[in-house]
C-alpha cells in the first residue's frame, strides 16, 4: 500500500510540474534525488553554451591556419641547422645587442657600451659593402630591431637629449646610422624610416654601407623631397646628401642611379660637372632614352640640351649636331660647326662630315647660308 501511494504521489507531482505548480517541500526524497541528477538547463547557460562553441572553433580555425601557413626565411634561418660559424655569429651579435641597450650609470660602463656598438656597426658594414642577398647580420639582427627602434627614442626623447653629453651624443648619432640600415630591410613599407635615422646620424661617408644601401636611400630622397616641395619645406639636409650620392654613383658606374635621382629632385644640371670622356657615352644614351618618355615638352628640351652640350663638352661633334637638329634649335647647330672649324685653317673633315649629316636629313639652315663656305653648302645641299 505504501509502495502505491508514493507512485500515486509522485504521478500527481509530475503532473503538477508540467501544469506550472509545484510544492518542492511536499516532495518524497526519492522524487527529489532524481529531479536533482538531470535538472533543466538554465536559459543563461544555454546562451554561455552558444557563445563558447563558436569562440573554440575559430581559435582551432586559427590554429589550423598558422600551420599551413608558409615558413618565412627567417623561420627556416632559426629552424635549419645552422652551422657553428653561423651560430656564433648569431650569439656575438645577440651580446652586443644586449650590451648596447643597457642603461649604464657609470662612465666605464658607457665605454663598454660605446665599444659594443662599434663591433656592431664593423659586423653592419662588412656585410653591406658588397650585397647579393640579404646578409646573415640583417637577418640575425630583425628580431632586436623594434627594441633598438624603442631604445633610441627613449634616448632622443626631448628630456633626455638636454641632459646628454659629447660622448652620449656621439653614440647616437652612431646608432642612428646602424638603425638607418637595419631599416633598408626591416622598416614598413613608405615609412622612410632609413632616411629618417640617417638625417639624425653621423657624417659618415654613405659608400661605406654599400652600393644597395645608396639605392635604397636614394629613392626614400625622392619621395621626400617632392613632398617637401608640396608644403615649400627646407631642403638643405636633402642636398647635402643628394651631392654626396651623385659623385659616389658616377665614380661606381652608377650612372643611371644618379641621372635617375637627380630628375627626381629636378636638378638634373648637377650631372654636368660629373660627365667626363670615359663615362658620357653611357649618360647620353641614358638620358635620351628618357627624353622619349617625358610627357612635358619643356623638360624633354632640357634633358636634350644637357646631352647636347656633354657631346660637345667630350668633343662629339657629330653626336650633338644630332641633337641639336632633334631640338630644331639652328643656333645649336651654328655653333657646333664653329668649334668643329679652327681658326686659320682650312675646312676640315669633321666640318665637312657636319654638313653631310644636315644635308641627309635636309635641315633648314636659314640664315647660316651667308656664313657657310661655298664647299660646305655644296655638301649640305648634296650637290655634286
Amino acid at each position: 500500500m505504501s509502495t502505491h501511494s508514493g507512485g500515486s504521489a509522485f504521478l500527481s507531482t509530475t503532473s503538477n510540474f508540467s501544469s506550472g505548480s509545484i510544492n518542492w517541500l511536499s516532495l518524497p526524497s526519492a522524487c527529489v534525488e532524481v529531479s536533482s541528477v538531470s535538472p533543466p538547463p538554465l536559459e543563461e547557460d544555454a546562451k554561455l553554451a552558444k557563445v563558447m562553441v563558436p569562440v573554440e572553433e575559430e581559435k582551432k580555425k586559427e590554429s589550423r591556419e598558422l600551420e599551413m601557413m608558409p615558413k618565412t626565411k627567417e623561420d627556416e634561418v632559426e629552424e635549419d641547422d645552422m652551422s657553428e660559424e653561423d651560430r656564433k655569429l648569431k650569439d656575438t651579435l645577440d651580446l652586443l645587442v644586449t650590451q648596447v641597450l643597457k642603461n649604464f650609470a657609470q662612465p666605464k660602463d658607457e665605454a663598454l657600451q660605446k665599444s659594443a656598438l662599434d663591433k656592431l656597426r664593423d659586423h653592419v658594414r662588412s656585410s653591406t659593402s658588397s650585397m647579393t642577398s640579404v646578409p646573415k647580420p640583417l637577418k640575425f639582427l630583425r628580431p632586436h630591431y623594434k627594441e633598438m627602434k624603442i631604445f633610441f627614442e627613449k634616448m632622443t626623447s626631448p628630456n633626455k637629449v638636454t641632459h646628454l653629453n659629447r660622448r652620449n651624443r656621439s653614440f647616437i648619432k652612431l646608432l642612428s646610422d646602424i638603425l638607418s640600415v637595419l631599416a633598408m630591410t626591416m622598416a614598413e613599407q613608405n615609412s622612410r624610416e632609413s632616411l629618417k635615422f640617417k638625417l639624425m646620424g653621423s657624417n659618415e661617408p654613405l659608400g661605406s654601407w654599400g652600393h644597395e644601401y645608396i639605392r635604397n636611400l636614394s629613392g626614400e630622397i625622392g619621395v621626400e623631397y617632392n613632398e617637401r616641395m608640396k608644403t615649400e619645406a627646407k631642403v638643405t639636409d636633402l642636398n647635402k646628401l643628394i651631392d654626396e650620392i651623385v659623385p659616389f654613383n658616377m665614380k661606381h658606374n652608377a650612372d643611371a642611379d644618379a641621372c635617375d635621382l637627380l630628375m627626381e629632385v629636378d636638378q638634373l644640371e648637377k650631372i654636368k660637372a660629373h660627365i667626363t670622356k670615359d663615362n658620357h657615352a653611357r649618360v647620353c644614351r641614358y638620358l635620351l632614352s628618357c627624353a622619349d618618355y617625358l610627357a612635358d615638352t619643356e623638360d624633354r628640351s632640357n634633358v636634350m640640351e644637357i646631352v647636347c652640350t656633354a657631346y660637345k663638352t667630350s668633343g662629339q661633334l657629330c653626336d650633338a649636331l644630332r641633337v641639336a637638329m632633334k631640338l630644331n634649335k639652328p643656333e645649336l647647330v651654328k655653333e657646333i660647326f664653329a668649334e668643329s672649324s679652327a681658326e686659320g685653317e682650312d675646312i676640315g673633315s669633321i666640318t665637312k662630315q657636319l654638313a653631310l649629316i644636315v644635308g641627309t636629313i635636309k635641315f633648314p639652315v636659314g640664315d647660316m647660308e651667308d656664313e657657310i663656305e661655298d664647299e660646305l653648302f655644296d655638301l649640305i645641299g648634296n650637290e655634286p
